[in-house]
């Protein structure tokens, strides 16, 4: 009896260890015109949204806490700011970003324009940037419209291919608005079943 239940403990010590939460610290700077507070959010949890801040002090701004990992880090400058994402897969994360605001409406509404400029500390999130990075250029490219949908809809299914079971992949694939329903669908096999319940996979529209 007790040989099986060190048996079970065994097999269900990896899962346990994996599920965990673990210690993370992002250290953030920023340039721009911004007030005095940056927030942070992880993936659908809007009602965190705005109970996790920091004071911006000579453009650098700091977070630590405890979440499971690799997870997607979410950071906006207030009510009316854009939202960017970031991946965030070890202990320290160095992020920079700048922001701009946009004034509407004769002066009466304002929005912070975040953008991340570069992470560094993430593979997880090298993987996402390089992959957007590539698809800004062929977006600039002077292939048309056809080329760039088949060589876009390639070059996803490559990627998910080699990282089926990394986050990213999924990401991608429910930011894939260009693309067909069965080419989406058929992406979608591709993904390992591991990242079927995570935040990611409600992006992605199939029936």
């Amino acid at each position: 009896m007790q040989n099986t239940r060190f048996v079970i403990l065994f097999f269900l010590l990896p899962f346990f260890s994996f599920s965990q939460d673990k210690p993370f610290e992002i250290f953030g700077e920023i340039t721009g015109d911004h007030n005095s507070k940056i927030y942070l959010f992880f993936e659908g949890n809007y009602k965190q949204r705005d109970s996790i801040s920091c004071e911006i002090n000579n453009g650098k701004f700091y977070f630590k806490g405890k979440v499971t990992l690799p997870i997607q880090a979410r950071l906006h400058m207030d009510q009316q700011s854009y939202i960017s994402d970031i991946y965030i897969d070890n202990s320290r994360t160095y992020v920079k970003c700048t922001t701009k605001m946009a004034i509407t409406n004769n002066g009466q509404d304002t929005l912070n324009m975040l953008s991340v400029v570069s992470v560094k500390g993430s593979a997880t999130d090298k993987l996402k940037s390089d992959f957007e990075a590539w698809l800004v250029n062929l977006k600039k490219s002077e292939a048309s419209d056809g080329e760039k949908s088949e060589t876009y809809y390639q070059k996803l299914s490559s990627f998910i291919r080699k990282y089926p079971k990394n986050k990213v992949s999924i990401y991608l694939l429910g930011k894939a608005s260009t693309l067909s329903y069965l080419q989406v669908k058929e992406l979608n096999t591709l993904i390992d079943i591991s990242l079927n319940k995570t935040f990611e996979a409600k992006s992605v529209k199939i029936c």
